[in-house]
């Protein structure tokens, strides 16, 4: 191992505040070979599964043209990946037709798989007479008006404790506002929770980096939908629970700058038998559908 990625490692150990930017640099080691060192640590003291799913794109993006926007990302989660650690991003091209790109990437760590992606990519066109879209919520408070997360109580930032690593704060290169902050202990049962997002400058660069940069902020609280509901459940019985990705999924419609707001409009049909699924519509702040997104993570005891 060099002496720069020795360096580099001390600072992941350190625990650097680092840019997206920073996070998300991939070089470039052959044609269709790509290589990220991990320095986003999330609180299970893995690499936080949004830059692997950015990575993963933004890999697959460097074999298409830039006149085809990303549509489509599937990722199945394979293991946790370790900070400090280099990973190479394998891409394979599956189809190059007249509208769509398909791509394959596999993620490896120490030459063990650790993520499995599919990206589609389509030649933008017309939406054209057979289209619709769910609308915004109607009275949802704009991003000035919303709440972050430091604005909670200690009391509930401590209950969020059982819930995973929710309560740990944020990211610098991180804009997170929630609407509705009661939404947070889930009322009467109801695990619907709305936030805004944004990323903060410094950004990297690229034809397809928006895309890239929305993938990264698609897996930040989606899934907390999946257990806000049973925070009471938790309590009764003084449990906790540990918390991983298990697969994520992204649909991209409309093309948005990652520097201004998107509202996330997140909710769970489903969880049962340690699993947790989470779906998310994403508006810009004109109310316009963007994206959806969906993932199913592990929900496993743990000590509270």
């Amino acid at each position: 191992m060099s002496t720069d990625l020795l360096a580099d490692v001390a600072t992941v150990l350190a625990g650097e505040d680092l840019s997206l930017a920073d996070a998300l640099v991939l070089d470039a080691v052959e044609e269709r070979l790509h290589r990220n060192l991990p320095r986003d640590i999330n609180g299970n003291g893995r690499s936080f599964g949004g830059n692997a799913i950015a990575l993963a794109l933004l890999a697959a993006s460097r074999t298409v043209d830039a006149a085809r926007p990303a549509a489509a990302l599937q990722v199945l989660f394979l293991r946790g990946i370790r900070p400090g650690v280099p990973v190479d991003y394998l891409t394979s091209r599956l189809q190059d037709g007249k509208q769509f790109s398909a791509r394959h990437v596999r993620a490896t760590q120490d030459g063990v798989p650790v993520l499995d992606a599919h990206a589609s990519f389509a030649v933008r066109k017309r939406e054209g007479a057979l289209a619709h879209a769910d609308p915004i919520y109607q009275g949802t408070p704009p991003p000035e008006d919303s709440a972050p997360l430091a604005s909670l109580s200690a009391e509930i930032l401590a209950r969020l404790g059982r819930l995973g690593n929710y309560a740990q704060g944020g990211r610098s290169y991180i804009d997170f506002r929630m609407p509705r902050p009661a939404q947070i202990l889930a009322p009467e049962g109801d695990n619907r929770f709305e936030f805004w997002v944004r990323a903060r400058p410094p950004l990297p660069a690229g034809d397809h980096i928006d895309e890239v940069l929305i993938a990264y902020l698609t897996d930040w609280w989606i899934n907390y939908t999946s257990v806000s509901a049973h925070l009471s459940d938790l309590e009764a019985s003084d449990g906790a629970l540990y918390i991983a990705s298990l697969n994520h999924s992204i649909w991209f419609y409309e093309r948005h700058d990652p520097r201004e707001w998107m509202l996330f409009v997140c909710d769970s049909p489903r969880a049962g038998y340690g699993r947790g699924l989470s779906i998310a519509k994403i508006y810009n702040p004109r109310g316009v559908l963007i994206a959806v997104a969906s993932q199913e993570c592990l929900m496993a005891s743990r000590l509270a």
